[in-house]
């Protein structure tokens, strides 16, 4: 895009003014950050018709959390991920409302029974050895960060309806692919690696989608071809999460340097003050923290 000149202007964020620099270009584009995208093609959950549904009754939600999820709902209704339910359905699976950090509210779906019914197509997801090994001589990278990932899966109507919910406002159906579904994340990573395959120096494991060079001028080709396929299947990233051109990058739990992968500290501090464990599974989620975080290690590959 050539722009056609650049123009400041006063803008005010809350009770802040700021001077920002706009670029201006003489073209209809859509923007490919903030946003909910939406992918080409609809998605089709394959179930096992051997296995009974079964329909959950509401679940009761705390009261004071009661006026948030009506606020959400809405919000989710009026951006197209979800729509209201009226006729009967043969599924209908529970709320779960989850409190994030940042203090706002995400529904999900408890597809616990629906899960058992899946047909999952078991598309590999990336490991850190795999990514690395792509990479030679790799000095500068960037992560773009898929925004509400999942939710930019189209899902058809027959889909649609076996994630249907209760609510204390009424059924809801999700019309873009749920979190909680067991096919999600291979559904997801199966739908982005096809699309960018073709592009060098680009990888996606799940919605995080990186892209190296061996010096400024390749990864910032790489990056631009990289940002044109984005926009052209409409996939939109969130600015907040996105990072650009660095030296050392954090990437699914590593992190990723001119001078080869590392450990991320934070990891590594997760380890250490983890309580000591008193029973199997304890055991094994400690295990596989350190098993994961070994490849970040050379000596300890061995």
């Amino acid at each position: 895009m050539e722009p056609l000149g650049k123009a400041l202007l006063n803008c005010q964020y809350k009770s802040e003014m700021h001077q920002l620099e706009f670029q201006i270009i003489e073209a209809d584009l859509p923007a490919i950050l903030g946003g909910l995208g939406c992918v080409p093609g609809l998605h089709h959950i394959q179930i096992d018709p051997a296995v009974p549904p079964v329909v959950h009754p509401p679940r009761k939600v705390p009261i004071a959390l009661k006026d948030q999820i009506k606020t959400e709902l809405d919000r989710m209704e009026q951006i197209g991920v979800i729509a209201k339910q009226t006729e009967p359905t043969d599924w209908v699976n529970s709320m779960v409302t989850v409190q994030r950090p940042n203090k706002k509210l995400r529904i999900c779906i408890d597809p616990q029974d629906l899960n058992k019914a899946i047909k999952r197509e078991h598309y590999p997801l990336r490991t850190v050895e795999e990514v690395v090994a792509e990479m030679p001589n790799a000095k500068i990278f960037s992560v773009l960060d898929a925004n509400h990932g999942f939710w930019q899966i189209q899902l058809d109507e027959e889909s649609s309806r076996l994630c249907t919910f209760n609510t204390p406002y009424g059924r809801y159906r999700f019309k873009r692919l749920p979190f909680g579904v067991s096919s999600a994340p291979e559904v997801f990573q199966k739908c982005i690696a096809q699309r960018l395959e073709d592009l060098e120096g680009v990888v996606n494991v799940m919605d995080d989608i990186l892209v190296w060079g061996k010096d400024k001028e390749q990864h910032d080709k790489r990056l631009r071809q990289l940002l044109d396929r984005v926009r052209s299947i409409n996939l939109k990233l969130n600015k907040d999460k996105c990072k650009i051109g660095l030296t050392e990058i954090q990437y699914i739990g590593h992190i990723l340097t001119a001078d080869g992968l590392k450990p991320d500290p934070s990891k590594i501090s997760a380890i250490t003050q983890m309580p000591q464990p008193e029973d199997k599974a304890a055991l094994m989620r400690f295990l596989g923290m350190v098993q994961y975080l070994a490849s970040s290690f050379p000596t300890c590959q061995k």
